[in-house]
């Protein structure tokens, strides 16, 4: 057991003990050794901020990442296993989370983001996430995402930093969320690496892309066997808008239960090179929020960055049929109207600035030659003010059957009689009157659904027919 004395933190915090040797030894170490797979024996403590005590057992400890590795302040993994007592963590670690046991949980030091604002990728995958501000008004990503909560880790005894607990996306994961054994899935990354099961349906499919003309009705059905264009959809339009530079040749995961019928699915992560730390348009920590994703994501061959020409493939085949493409910019109109909203995001960041404030001076002295905190935290308020209204133009501008942007205000008179819904978004009366944008020369479905005692009666606008649906 640790014995911390004095000490007062908003964060969780995540004591660990072990040999010196472990951690910093230059034989064996794993900071020193970040480059290899080694992995130790160590005591993990959580406490609650109110000092409460979460839970306490030995795990694995690993240095975790990719290039965030070689930081001075680096990420770490905590696993699970037999050997060590357990092969679980059994404690709800994350509140909002219904699963109270873990195999494996990272201690993030934040990723490319560590020393600007710390929380750049938690709050990018938390506009996907948390939802609570804006149910029912859309239907909601349906995305695989880490579950997120700030701590501060002690290393036996002495303070070590702010580390993001989250969830490590591997098996272990899909067991928590899907109820799937190890044996059960494949997981593929990048262009057909498996990192569990085998890639051998994988290239099926993308052989199937590859050979496949999704203007014509039986291919797009046929892939609809094979992945959810509506996922898939979510997943491009948050990595588009937030401008994520480390994908998608990049950071690009997908698995599947391995059974005929089950689908690819994508998993959402590490979007810390987003939010204007690493745009196309302007330099590091610009917060420059005019990058054109979308032309990012579909030229060919690529001229920057991550961008491969196997990763953007199926979105540049999907884009020829008219149907996907409508669709495809109707839900962008959705997002940006409702969960990527100028206001909703100053928000968000706004709140985890506040969360974090407290907890960054100490953080500073340990790992920071100098604090720019509160200018860095201002970048991703600049990226924020602008990255909205932009994507509105190049939307406008990349697509040749967009012609304008459109105002639109909805209402119910009287305004408890019944709810809209507009493509994925739906409307009552706490929403009403409602205004927002779409895009022109782009159908967008409309359904008015009255509540019980109520009947519809019609539009106000004479251009629309008197029917409650309208495509």
């Amino acid at each position: 057991t640790t014995y911390l004395y004095g000490v007062d933190h908003d964060f969780a915090i995540v004591c660990i003990s072990s040999d010196t040797a472990n951690i910093f030894g230059v034989a064996n170490g794993i900071y020193p050794n970040w480059e290899e797979d080694i992995e130790h024996e160590v005591h993990a403590e959580l406490y609650e901020p109110d000092g409460s005590f979460g839970f306490g057992q030995d795990l694995g400890i690993q240095v975790f990442g990719g290039y965030s590795q070689s930081y001075d302040h680096k990420s770490l993994s905590l696993t699970a296993r037999s050997e060590y007592g357990s092969n679980k963590i059994n404690y709800p670690v994350f509140p909002d989370q219904e699963n109270t046991e873990y195999g494996v949980l990272v201690l993030r030091n934040s990723g490319t983001d560590w020393g600007k604002t710390m929380f750049r990728d938690a709050l990018a995958s938390g506009l996907i996430r948390e939802f609570d501000d804006i149910d029912p008004m859309i239907k909601n990503p349906d995305m695989e995402l880490q579950a997120y909560r700030p701590a501060v880790v002690y290393m036996n005894g002495e303070y070590f930093g702010i580390h993001n607990i989250r969830e490590k996306m591997d098996w272990r994961y899909l067991e928590n969320h899907f109820d799937v054994d190890k044996e059960e899935v494949d997981i593929i990354q990048k262009r057909h690496t498996a990192d569990q099961g085998d890639a051998e349906a994988w290239d099926e499919y993308f052989e199937f892309i590859e050979g496949a003309d999704f203007t014509n009705p039986i291919d797009f059905e046929s892939l609809e066997n094979w992945i959810d264009p509506d996922h898939f959809t979510d997943y491009f339009l948050t990595e588009i808008f937030v401008d994520n530079n480390d994908w998608p040749g990049n950071n690009n995961r997908r698995w599947r239960i391995r059974e005929d019928g089950q689908k690819w699915r994508y998993f959402l992560y590490d979007l810390d090179r987003g939010f204007g730390l690493l745009p196309s348009t302007g330099g590091w920590n610009s917060g420059a929020w005019d990058s054109p994703s979308l032309n990012y994501v579909t030229e060919t061959p690529s001229t920057q960055g991550w961008n491969q020409e196997w990763s953007t493939l199926l979105l540049r085949k999907l884009l020829e049929n008219d149907d996907f493409k409508n669709k495809f910019i109707n839900r962008m109109a959705d997002f940006l109207n409702i969960i990527f909203a100028e206001e909703r995001i100053h928000s968000r960041i706004q709140e985890y600035e506040e969360i974090y404030t407290p907890e960054i001076p100490m953080h500073a002295e340990k790992w920071w030659s100098n604090n720019n905190w509160a200018d860095d935290v201002a970048q991703m308020y600049l990226f924020s003010e602008g990255r909205t209204d932009f994507m509105w133009e190049h939307f406008d501008d990349f697509f040749a059957n967009i012609t304008g942007v459109a105002a639109l205000g909805l209402t119910a008179v009287p305004e408890i009689g019944g709810t809209l819904h507009l493509n994925t978004v739906n409307l009552g009366a706490d929403n009403f009157p409602w205004a927002g944008k779409y895009f022109e020369g782009v159908p967008v479905p409309l359904k008015a659904v009255p509540n019980p005692g109520y009947i519809f009666t019609g539009w106000s606008a004479a251009t629309l027919e008197d029917e409650p649906i309208i495509n």
